[in-house]
């Protein structure tokens, strides 16, 4: 509920300032709103592991799913 009211306020002070951006979505399985984003990161329990831990997912679990969708966006990024 905070993040979308936050969501808001920042998208609005970028589209003020004409600075284009996108969205990564975290957690985003956990509500029923639909943001449109560029990724889209489930709520997962290894996740906040290695959020824990101070670990990047992509580096202590770089074949599960999620740390191949980031892999995945991040070379795009630099394509």
């Amino acid at each position: 509920m905070f993040g979308e009211h936050d969501l808001k306020i920042i998208e609005e002070l970028l589209e003020k300032l004409q600075i284009p951006y996108q969205i990564i979505l975290n957690r985003s399985t956990i509500s029923e709103k639909k943001i449109q984003s560029v990724l889209d990161i489930p709520y997962d329990k290894i996740m906040i592991e290695c959020y824990v831990e101070g670990v990047p997912i992509v580096e202590k679990y770089p074949e599960h799913p999620i740390s191949k969708k980031i892999l995945s966006f991040a070379k795009g990024l630099i394509e």
